[in-house]
């Protein structure tokens, strides 16, 4: 049951995306440490396969629309932060904050912070959206937890998701790597206006 979407959340979220095209990711990804940057460019590439992915955290589900890719290692991308962070063997998503939270996923050296999407409780037909990196309005069953709520439970579209590659929103753009497209958005969402601001495309921006 775990591994079928349409049994964990509500039927009626199929005008937002179908829980019977989903599939369990299988945990299997490039456990190589990146060092160059055809490396680089093949986890990009693997990325994709979580635009439009669906998370189960406790009793909410999650939708990724757009996300940033950060990988830790300064030689390949200086605008991850330098914090410790060691491989991550098997994906998982988290929700990390204090005063505000953040839905990342996390497998070996990678990280996908997300930027835009939609989550609910999955009981009810409750629907809230978000368009930053920082989630608002999250339940109090999630925000008040002591620990960092985490899930190994991802699905991703049995078919890739079509995405759009830009370059990711950054505080500053000086560093090296700022100008890689590293930000991917689902290219049916940007469609109808659902994506992030960009400070580099005003003239794109639909929120």
């Amino acid at each position: 049951m775990k591994d079928q979407l349409n049994r964990l959340i509500p039927c009626q979220l199929n005008h937002l995306f179908n829980t019977n095209d989903y599939v369990v990711h299988n945990n299997i990804q490039p456990e190589i440490k990146i060092t160059n940057d055809e490396q680089a460019k093949s986890i990009v590439s693997f990325c994709s396969r979580f635009v439009e992915a669906v998370v189960i955290l406790d009793s909410y589900w999650f939708l990724s629309t757009s996300f940033f890719i950060f990988i830790h290692n300064t030689n390949i991308d200086d605008c991850a932060d330098n914090l410790l962070v060691g491989p991550q063997k098997q994906a998982q998503v988290y929700t990390v904050g204090y005063d505000y939270f953040e839905l990342t996923t996390r497998f070996n050296y990678v990280e996908l912070l997300s930027t835009s999407g939609f989550f609910g409780e999955s009981s009810p037909n409750t629907i809230t959206a978000f368009v930053s990196s920082s989630v608002r309005d999250l339940p109090s069953l999630l925000t008040n937890r002591y620990d960092t709520v985490s899930s190994k439970y991802i699905f991703i579209p049995a078919t890739t998701a079509t995405s759009t590659k830009v370059e990711r929103l950054l505080n500053q753009y000086m560093k090296n790597h700022a100008a890689n497209k590293w930000m991917l958005l689902s290219t049916r969402f940007k469609e109808e206006g659902f994506a992030p601001y960009h400070p580099l495309s005003f003239t794109k921006a639909a929120m």
